[in-house]
């Protein structure tokens, strides 16, 4: 008898959704869309506070519930993008605290760095940026040239 013992699996869950890289690719683009609404939003909030509310205590206590709203809506497009790209779970929600923390610390870079991040995303898929997020056009042209088989996550047998 031999001493060799059959491979021993380890389970851990696994999703069993399947995704094309058309819903991949939209799902992307709904992000990108929104984490840009999202920052055009806090840069009009921002200047709106500043111009209009006298310099009192009172604006300061304005900024609290505008990070609450900027933040829930930022963790909702960087879980979209996260999804997208195909970033593990970990990465997305690493990727959501720090936009969060961003917004607190320092304002804007991380709405930066993710748009160049996405802009080099869709370069390589021939898809143009708009002012609000990317040519739709290019988006339903780049989704209806998708090719090749769907991306499968089944666990194993």
């Amino acid at each position: 008898m031999s001493d060799e013992q059959p491979p021993v699996y380890v389970a851990y869950p696994r999703s069993n959704v399947i995704q094309t890289d058309a819903v991949r690719l939209q799902t992307l683009v709904d992000g990108f869309s929104g984490l840009c609404k999202v920052f055009y939003g806090s840069v009009l909030s921002f200047i709106l506070i500043q111009c209009l509310v006298p310099k009192t205590e009172v604006a300061g206590y304005l900024d609290f519930p505008l990070l609450i709203f900027a933040v829930i809506y930022t963790g909702q497009y960087v879980g979209m993008i996260g999804d997208g790209l195909n970033w593990p779970k970990e990465k997305t929600n690493t990727a959501r605290v720090l936009m969060g923390l961003n917004y607190l610390v320092c304002g804007f870079i991380g709405f930066v760095i993710f748009q160049s991040i996405m802009s080099n995303e869709f370069k390589k898929r021939q898809i143009r940026l708009s002012f609000l997020g990317v040519n739709k056009g290019d988006v339903e042209r780049a989704i209806a040239n998708q090719v090749g088989p769907p991306i499968i996550d089944l666990p194993p047998i």
